[in-house]
């Protein structure tokens, strides 16, 4: 799987380009497999 990024600024968190408000943000470290079974999941929830 590849995902195609534009970088325009880096901020220490998510900022709503739109409105400038910036929102809460959290970061963890994790797996391939972790991502896959996740990707997954949101897959079968829709």
């Amino acid at each position: 799987m590849r995902i195609a990024l534009l970088i325009d600024k880096l901020t220490p968190c998510l900022e709503e380009v739109a409105t400038g408000e910036i929102l809460q943000t959290t970061f963890s470290i994790t797996t391939a497999d972790e991502i896959t079974k996740k990707l997954k999941w949101n897959k079968h929830k829709n």
